[in-house]
């Protein structure tokens, strides 16, 4: 929008555009918002995309969003006046969901790099990151995952994410 480059200017080349027509590493259920919304339906899935394994809580979903706002303790609050937003609710749920996860995993490979986490877990504000890394060291779940901001994760892979995006009653987004 910024540039003033539209889906179709790349698609024909303009603009020093050249379009990605078909992606190769997510699940299409995970891509589709991003396709219908932003790529008005141009982008096509790879076949190696199509497996996602079965990971809990809901094993047949590649893509679980979860509403918290009517959950009574969900509130997005500012500590302090230096410190950005935070939501120890949704905390709480992200250390609940990690042992169902892990304990759901595919099997590594011998091959594979058993340092390198396979759950990233980020979040708009720093301050909500160590509210979630502070609650994963005392639940002994912290070598597991990955947590930062999205500026921090990228060039980074994981095999599943959970994006906290901190928002709930409690403060305007």
């Amino acid at each position: 929008t910024y540039h003033r480059v539209t889906i179709e200017d790349a698609e024909k080349g303009k603009k020093g555009c050249v379009l990605l027509k078909e992606q190769r590493r997510t699940h299409p259920i995970i891509v589709a918002p991003l396709n219908h919304l932003m790529y008005k339906g141009v982008l096509t899935n790879h076949p190696q995309t199509l497996y996602a394994p079965p990971i809990a809580p809901l094993p047949a979903c590649p893509l679980l969003l979860v509403d918290t706002s009517k959950a009574q303790d969900s509130k997005t609050c500012k500590p302090s006046v230096g410190q950005a937003r935070t939501n120890v609710h949704h905390v709480q749920v992200v250390v609940a969901l990690v042992p169902q996860i892990l304990a759901t995993l595919p099997k590594l490979p011998s091959s594979a790099d058993l340092h390198r986490p396979r759950i990233g877990i980020l979040a708009p504000y720093r301050s909500q990151v160590q509210l979630i890394r502070q609650a994963l060291e005392k639940a002994g779940l912290a070598q597991y995952v990955h947590v930062g901001t999205v500026h921090t994760v990228q060039s980074l892979e994981f095999e599943v994410v959970i994006f906290d995006t901190v928002e709930a009653p409690g403060m305007q987004p």
